[in-house]
């Protein structure tokens, strides 16, 4: 009887060779991404807000507070412990021992109610509240540098319009957080980010504004980047809503794109790419590949893009993908979905499927240009054969053969 043998096996086989680690590839190459873990033993109905992971333990944030999970296996992460909190919790940060809550509910025509507590997370079975502070309106994100928090936020009404701000709390005593500084801003402060003494902030009006916080009492606008949206015409959706620093460059994201600026000298930024006339509606950058989540209409589904993170060359999609935050560690993707989802990104593209039917196989596999299929009738001393018309495909349909036959995606 002929043996049909899945792609696992034979991948696991090549890979070993072909592998390179994602941190040290010097050109940007196709990747793909696909399912490895999901976890069990969440309670949470909706997406997450913010994932942060330390060690073997993820943080997820959600609308309703904070769940723990065990990634030690990321092929069954485990939900070991959990916090209830009044708000929503809409982002979330770590430091140390120490997990800071971003907390806030939209409101109508008035101003939304905030705060953000600080959580000792040192036994994650049971995480206990050290700290809690009143902000002036909605927190949205959330970073810590040093002894300070820093704090995005909208809505707060002034009297004459609703604004948003960057607060800035002194946490050095951690049950009795207090601010120190209010920056206001025009828009809606949706994501901040803190690098050598500056504050990267996005309020929705400005793609990026930068501020001097090296004093962080008195913070002071000393950078602003504002492109000429025309180029876009009706596409552009609005301004960055999500800013990540890493080293001297800041990455801008919202309904305008995702921008790669040069911030050197943060009173200066420089344009050095983009993405386009497309919406992000979640952001992160690690090593060298920008992670973003953008509308595809192509599908009518949101789909995952991972791009070289200076020149934003697409190496690769994923659809069907959720619009939760993500967090990229070494060669996997943890997600804040419902519940924490795990994907794996390899260089090596998988056959998803062989079956038969009159006499005629039939493969599916990730596309990948400069891949061929092969085949061999032994392992024990293969010899690998290319199959005719297999390169740049994603599926084939071949005559069935006597005895076994085993397959396998390789570089010619």
């Amino acid at each position: 009887m002929k043996q049909i043998y899945k792609s696992a096996f034979l991948l696991f086989l090549t890979m070993a060779a072909t592998f390179t680690h994602l941190n040290t590839l010097s050109q940007p190459q196709p990747l793909f991404v696909r399912l490895k873990g999901v976890g069990t033993g969440s309670a949470v109905t909706g997406m997450g807000t913010g994932i942060q992971l330390a060690g073997n333990i993820a943080y997820v944030f959600h609308a309703g507070g904070l769940e723990i999970y065990s990634v030690t296996n990321p092929v069954a992460p485990v939900r070991i412990g959990g916090r209830a909190t009044e708000l929503p919790a809409n982002a979330g940060a770590l430091a140390g021992r120490l997990a800071f809550l971003a907390l806030g509910a939209k409101q109508t025509l008035t101003n939304d109610s905030g705060a953000f507590e600080i959580v000792d997370v040192g036994d994650p079975f049971n995480p206990v509240r050290v700290g809690y502070a009143n902000t002036l309106a909605r927190a949205n994100d959330i970073r810590i540098a040093g002894n300070y928090a820093y704090v995005a936020e909208c809505t707060r009404w002034t009297g004459s319009n609703l604004i948003g701000a960057l607060e800035i709390f002194d946490i050095s005593t951690h049950t009795n957080p207090f601010r120190v500084a209010c920056f206001d801003t025009s828009g809606c402060a949706t994501s901040t980010d803190v690098s050598d003494h500056h504050a990267y902030l996005a309020d929705g009006v400005t793609d990026l504004q930068v501020l001097d916080v090296a004093d962080p009492g008195n913070p002071r606008r000393v950078g602003l980047y504002q492109p000429d949206l025309s180029r876009c015409a009706f596409e552009a959706l609005g301004r960055a809503t999500y800013v990540h620093v890493v080293g001297n460059l800041a990455y801008s994201g919202g309904g305008d794109g995702l921008r790669v600026l040069d911030v050197t000298d943060p009173s200066l930024p420089v344009f050095i790419s983009d993405n386009g006339c497309v919406t992000i509606y979640s952001l992160h950058v690690a090593g060298q590949y920008a992670y973003s989540t953008i509308w595809n209409s192509s599908f009518n589904t949101f789909q995952l893009v991972i791009a070289d993170s200076t020149h934003l060359v697409n190496v690769a999609y994923k659809v069907h993908w959720p619009t939760a935050p993500m967090q990229v560690v070494k060669n996997l993707i943890y997600v804040a979905g419902n519940p924490l989802l795990v994907y794996e990104i390899t260089d090596q593209p998988a056959i998803r499927s062989i079956s038969h039917s009159e006499g005629y196989l039939t493969l599916t596999w990730d596309s990948a240009p400069g891949f061929v299929l092969q085949r061999t009738s032994s392992l024990a001393d293969p010899l690998w054969s290319e199959v005719p018309d297999s390169s740049d495909r994603g599926s084939i349909e071949l005559p069935m053969t006597q005895g076994n036959e085993f397959f396998r995606l390789a570089r010619p």
